[in-house]
């Protein structure tokens, strides 16, 4: 009776009419904040270093979002929905913890339209419920597809196909894409040339370097022959060019401490708890060098540039194969020592957005050939900055390029959980005698070597005798190959 009674009621005629509200605004989980998701190696902040979007922007399923720099590398992330952006979260240089918004994404697109509620008055139950005359259908309201970024500038293509073509040296932005709007496939960079015709030609994988002091050049070429080419790298290979008087223009400023150099602040903090030991040493590089001269066509017959770290990899490798010490980590805290099976050798290197040092893994495993072209890889992605993740992380054991500069012995600083990084000085072409045992003085060709080891796990016979051992090694190559991969 009364379900009947409220029945009349809603049909009575004397009832004022009510109204309802057709309800076309977004519902909120159209609106999504993209977190910051856990990138790995225990990383629970990052500083943003660049934005590739801003509020108003169409992004689509992998579109980079921005670009982060943890303790580790710098990584580029990508938007896992497609939609319009609503609110940028933070800006540049901001430290953002890891689970925290960085954008809101719009799913529906966004618009004013979308958010109107069309009013209209309640019809009888009999009836269906018109949409007010004139009013568009539901589906008119939603706003079209954004149309494709074609000259955006930014690539597209999956985190997957990135990664992949980070490992293969491949510069995506001058590889043409087959998917939709120029999308970059998986077979587009796993193809025999995943560069077209059209495609400009790849910048050569090494930066042009300043040589190292070598033995007498040859005698000039005549005035009518071409320019020489430079001289090939030796140690290391970096940017060359003049001083400039950048530095001057920031004379009296004060500026937050970001990118690397933030990182270096506090990873050096931390290497200030380290009693550091000092090894020095000079190593006769004479018989090196020729074997780098008999070996450097055949090294440039396979694309590969053949300088001389490739060779001091190799032999830091092989005398941590007598001293597994070196090549191990400290936890002070939990008071181990993990001895590692691969040999990852970090290599620094100076680039214009700071130091970086990437490692050249499981060298133990690696031919010469391998190292060099490993390491040809790892410095054209520092120089373009490039580096990933995986290029950055699990260094078991550093050299630092400092000769490439300038200098002789140096004091390397150990970076934690590291127990042990050896510094490369200049090489120098210096008078020494023939022997031991004899007064001839002939000119040699020293490279001084600088070990630091932390005094908590490497005793100083242990760096004495790793030390000895690579000295040998790169004195006599040729007893390197009893042991090459």
């Amino acid at each position: 009776m009364r379900t009947a009674a409220r029945a009349l009621v809603r049909r009575a005629p004397w009832a004022a009419p009510r109204k309802r509200a057709l309800h076309r605004s977004r519902a909120w989980l159209d609106v999504r904040p993209f977190l910051l998701a856990d990138i790995g190696e225990g990383i629970a902040e990052v500083e943003l270093m660049q934005w590739f979007v801003k509020e108003g922007d169409h992004v689509g399923e992998f579109d980079p979002i921005c670009e982060v720099q943890s303790d580790k590398a710098t990584v580029e992330i990508t938007s896992r929905y497609a939609g319009v952006v609503s609110k940028v979260h933070h800006a540049l240089g901001d430290i953002v913890p890891v689970g925290n918004a960085l954008i809101d994404i719009d799913m529906d697109g966004g618009g004013a339209a979308a958010d109107a509620a069309v009013t209209v008055p309640d019809a009888a139950p009999e009836a269906a419920a018109p949409v007010a005359a004139g009013a568009p259908a539901v589906e008119e309201l939603r706003p079209a597809a954004p149309p494709a970024q074609a000259d955006s500038g930014k690539v597209l293509t999956t985190p997957a196909v990135r990664r992949i073509a980070k490992e293969r040296g491949l510069d995506l932005a001058l590889i043409r894409g087959s998917g939709p709007n120029g999308r970059i496939l998986k077979g587009d960079v796993l193809g025999g040339d995943p560069y077209t015709a059209a495609a400009k030609t790849m910048p050569p994988p090494i930066a042009p370097v300043a040589p190292m002091a070598t033995p007498p050049a040859p005698a000039p070429a005549p005035a009518s022959a071409a320019p020489a080419t430079p001289a090939a790298p030796d140690l290391v290979e970096v940017p060359e060019g003049a001083p400039t008087m950048a530095y001057y223009d920031k004379a009296g400023k004060t500026e937050p401490c970001r990118g690397l150099q933030r990182l270096m602040v506090k990873s050096m903090a931390e290497s200030l708890s380290i009693p550091h030991f000092g090894y020095c040493d000079e190593v006769n590089m004479d018989e090196l060098m020729q074997v780098r001269a008999a070996l450097k066509e055949a090294f440039l017959g396979q694309g590969v540039k053949l300088s001389y770290m490739p060779f001091l990899i190799k032999a830091c490798s092989l005398a941590m194969m007598q001293q597994p010490l070196i090549n191990s980590t400290l936890d002070a805290a939990a008071g181990t020592i993990t001895y590692h099976e691969d040999h990852n050798i970090g290599i620094a290197m100076d680039t214009p957005r700071g130091l970086v040092v990437p490692n050249v893994k499981r060298c133990q495993t690696l031919s010469l050939l391998d190292v060099a072209r490993e390491l040809n890889r790892l410095q054209h992605l520092a120089a373009t900055g490039n580096l990933g993740e995986t290029d950055l992380t699990g260094t078991t054991m550093s050299l630092s390029n400092i000769g490439s500069i300038g200098g002789t012995y140096t004091k390397p600083v150990i970076v934690p959980p590291q127990v042990a990084i050896g510094a490369l000085g200049s090489m120098q072409r210096v008078p020494r005698y023939a022997s031991p045992d004899s007064d001839e003085v002939i000119a040699a060709h020293i490279l001084n070597v600088s070990w630091s080891g932390d005094h908590r796990a490497i005793d100083g016979g242990s760096m004495a005798r790793f030390g000895n051992a690579f000295k040998s090694y790169v004195e006599n190559p040729a007893s390197m190959m009893m042991h090459l991969r």
